[in-house]
């Protein structure tokens, strides 16, 4: 049970990174004032300032659970 604890535990510490650095990205693309982006990038801002808080909240609860799952015997 503890490699099970151990897998969320990285998994939900990965998914929390991803989402904070998903708002650093879209926070930066939509603060641009020229050309700076293609319109790739700023429709892949657009879909990252969606994404963020679904990512953090997701990460935080595999990681409470990865924890919970190690700590317990």
């Amino acid at each position: 049970m503890k490699v099970t604890g151990k897998i969320f535990l990285i998994l939900g510490l990965l998914l929390f990174i991803l989402g904070i650095s998903m708002f650093v990205f879209a926070a930066s693309s939509f603060t641009n004032t020229g050309e700076e982006y293609s319109s790739f990038d700023i429709k892949l801002g657009e879909y990252a300032m969606v994404f963020w808080i679904p990512s953090i909240i997701i990460g935080m609860l595999l990681g409470g659970v990865g924890l919970f799952l190690t700590i317990k015997k």
